[in-house]
C-alpha cells in the first residue's frame, strides 16, 4: 500500500477512534436541542428558569454509574442513583434545552438519560424550584410523548423539588399546581 494511502487510513482510524458518541459535536448538539424543544411542544405548563437560574455554558453533564450507585448534576438538575438501580456501569446524562435557540428564558426541564432502561430501584431526580417562576406548590412533570403528567413531588431544603422515577425521559417543573396535593410541602 502506498505511503499516502497508509497515512489516510491512519488518519481516518484516529478520527473515528477518538469520537465520543455520548458527547455530540456542536452541529449535533443544535439538532438535539431542536428535537428537545419539538418533543415537548406544550411548554406553557413548564416553569421558566429565572435569569439568575439559567445555566450558561455547559448544557450537558454525564457520568458512568454502576451497581454501587452515584450521582450526576448540571446546575440545579441532579440524578441520584441508589445502589442496585443498575447492574452494570451505565452512562447517565442530563441535557438542557438551548434557551438561545428557543429565543426565550430557559425552561425548567431537561432530558435525562439513558433512555430505554428500566431501573431495578427508583432513581431520584432533583430539579430547580426556587430559581424558577413556579408556584410554591408546583409539581415535577414527566413528558409522556403527548403531554405532561404530574408526579409525586417533594420539596428539598435547598430550593429544589424531587421525584423518584423508574425510567428516564424528559422531566420538568410545572409553573402552577398540577391538580393534586403534594407531600413534603
Amino acid at each position: 500500500m502506498p505511503h499516502k494511502a497508509k497515512a489516510l487510513v491512519l488518519v481516518v482510524a484516529v478520527v473515528l477512534g477518538s469520537c465520543d458518541y455520548d458527547t455530540p459535536s456542536a452541529p449535533v448538539e443544535l439538532s438535539r436541542a431542536a428535537a428537545l424543544v419539538e418533543a415537548a411542544p406544550d411548554t406553557s405548563v413548564v416553569a421558566h428558569l429565572l435569569p439568575g437560574g439559567q445555566h450558561n455554558g455547559t448544557q450537558v453533564a454525564g457520568a458512568v454509574i454502576g451497581a454501587a450507585g452515584g450521582s450526576v448534576a448540571l446546575g440545579d438538575f441532579e440524578i441520584i442513583v441508589p445502589a442496585g438501580a443498575v447492574a452494570l456501569p451505565t452512562r447517565f446524562s442530563i441535557r438542557l434545552p438551548n434557551a438561545a435557540q428557543q429565543n426565550k428564558l430557559g425552561y425548567a426541564y431537561a432530558e435525562f438519560g439513558p433512555h430505554n432502561v428500566d431501573f431495578a430501584v427508583p432513581v431520584t431526580l432533583r430539579m430547580p424550584h426556587a430559581a424558577t417562576d413556579a408556584a410554591p406548590d408546583a409539581a415535577a412533570l414527566w413528558w409522556n410523548g403527548t403531554g405532561w403528567d404530574g408526579l409525586t413531588t417533594a420539596y428539598t431544603g435547598d430550593g429544589r423539588i424531587e421525584t423518584a422515577v423508574g425510567h428516564f425521559s424528559y422531566y420538568g417543573v410545572s409553573r402552577a399546581p398540577f391538580g393534586f396535593t403534594l407531600p413534603g410541602g
